[in-house]
């Protein structure tokens, strides 16, 4: 089977990326959409820009689709869209992902997705110039969604009220922002989250409990982040009881608690390259049986280090 082909089966599925093998293959797109491939009578991509989008401007490019009411997926992606008026998606009774990337937008309106709220399981607005979300109130409603998709904007803060009402979302993709600081619990009502992207922010403050309530997530990815001006508090990771991938990557770590992952019985992967680790390590065994053993300095690669949870664990 190919990479494309793998990805689109795993995007029918309404599934995240969650396995470990296939993430490692695949760095760095652990989430992402199909677009313009997408089949006939299920998308539509526009030719033209359409600045400010409307009902009648929407059906009116729609018009050549001849089952444009049956969409399951709208491609609106590039289209240097800055407006979109609230009753826009009233009629896409069907519609369940819809990609709004690559414009202009820096707001929406409370109720733009309430026609389409218990059907849209898939938002993609990455690249966008949303500087906040506190006015976000348009996710409140989106009561089915599994998949947001966030990254690329220019985002510096969330917090836990951005995040109401989305209660099923299993992947959350927020990469590419500027956020500096994770609080307490952030998260904690999205319970169902499989899999979150941070990568490439600007974090160095995570608060303890910041993953809080999250016990079905089993991918974390914080590569690209200056977690190295923090100090890692040793239950940082506690509440992760499934996590299986980790990604910390390039996050200026110089050393990492002991019995950090003492509580992550499910790890099967960690990613720490291009690190600052100078410590001679011959073997460490934390309280949970993870075990990594080495005759070498650890500095930047730690692909040959063996993560003794299972016979597949590792360090990459």
């Amino acid at each position: 089977m190919s990479n494309s082909t793998q990805i689109d089966t795993l995007l029918e599925q309404n599934k995240p990326y969650s396995d470990p093998t296939f993430l490692h293959n695949h760095p760095p797109m652990y989430i992402h959409y199909k677009s313009q491939h997408s089949v006939t009578n299920r998308s539509y991509h526009f030719q033209q820009q359409l600045r400010h989008l409307t009902p009648s401007s929407l059906l009116a490019h729609l018009q050549s689709l001849t089952k444009w009411f049956n969409l399951t997926f709208l491609d609106l992606h590039g289209l240097s869209i800055e407006w979109i008026d609230s009753e826009t998606f009233q009629n896409f009774t069907q519609l369940k992902t819809l990609i709004l990337s690559a414009n202009h937008l820096s707001y929406l309106s409370e109720k733009i997705f309430y026609p389409i709220r218990t059907q849209i399981l898939h938002l993609n607005i990455q690249r966008n110039h949303f500087h906040t979300l506190n006015s976000a109130n348009f996710l409140h409603y989106l009561k089915r969604l599994k998949i947001l998709d966030f990254s690329m904007n220019y985002l510096k803060e969330i917090s836990i009220t951005n995040f109401v009402g989305i209660r099923r979302l299993e992947s959350l993709i927020l990469r590419k922002n500027q956020i500096q600081h994770l609080p307490y619990a952030v998260f904690s009502r999205m319970t169902k989250l499989s899999s979150i992207d941070l990568s490439d922010n600007q974090i160095f403050i995570i608060d303890e409990g910041a993953f809080k309530g999250l016990k079905n997530l089993k991918v974390l990815i914080l590569m690209n982040n200056p977690l190295g001006k923090m100090s890692i508090k040793q239950s940082l990771f506690y509440p992760l009881i499934n996590l299986e991938f980790l990604d910390l990557e390039n996050c200026q770590l110089y050393n990492l608690p002991s019995y950090l992952f003492s509580k992550n019985l499910n790890l099967r992967s960690i990613k720490l390259r291009r690190n600052n680790f100078q410590i001679e390590l011959i073997e460490v065994k934390s309280k949970s049986g993870l075990t990594v053993s080495s005759s070498t300095a650890i500095t930047v690669n730690f692909d040959k280090h063996n993560l003794g949870n299972s016979s597949h664990s590792k360090i990459l």
